[in-house]
């Protein structure tokens, strides 16, 4: 006998037997009745990569707990990092738009996530190396506001001036 069927047990009840909404039909009684059942396979809670408490995570050689490492800690510093982008880009000029910048701030927030989602996928299949994990793209942001800063702040113009001058 099976060790993962079980029966499910009715007792003292009739059971109809037939076509439903015709007069042809069989009515049995029964005092015991026993319906079997096979118990579902029964698999470890903790083989999902997502479902890790992050300590387990840290220090892992694993590529895909390395990868869920650095997503977890990444979409925190992304949340950051765009939100100091956010304040040079919302500068306008007194002519411009109220929200001519939506556009750009929106490709930008959809260029970061897609950077960050393939390289959580790089990091899962061994792709990057994992001592680089999605430090890369931060960095690539962060140099990305420091221009932004510097050209809201009108560095360039200042810095081509003295080049012009020379």
């Amino acid at each position: 006998e099976d060790e993962d069927q079980r029966f499910f047990v009715l007792k003292n009840g009739k059971r109809y037997i037939g076509t439903p909404g015709t007069t042809d039909y069989l009515i049995m009684e029964f005092q015991e009745h026993g319906i079997p059942y096979v118990l579902p396979k029964i698999r470890d809670v903790n083989t999902d990569v997502n479902s890790l408490p992050f300590s387990t995570l840290i220090g892992s050689d694993d590529p895909q707990r390395n990868a869920e490492f650095h997503w977890r800690i990444g979409i925190p510093i992304s949340t950051i990092i765009l939100v100091l982008i956010a304040i040079p880009m919302s500068r306008s000029e007194p002519r411009q738009g109220q929200f001519s910048k939506i556009f750009s701030g929106l490709l930008i927030f959809i260029i970061y996530y897609n950077l960050l989602s393939a390289g959580k996928s790089w990091l899962e299949n061994s792709i990057a190396p994992g001592s680089f994990g999605l430090w890369w793209i931060h960095s690539f942001m962060l140099i990305f506001l420091l221009a932004l800063f510097l050209e809201k702040n009108g560095y360039f113009r200042r810095l081509s001036r003295v080049n012009f001058l020379k």
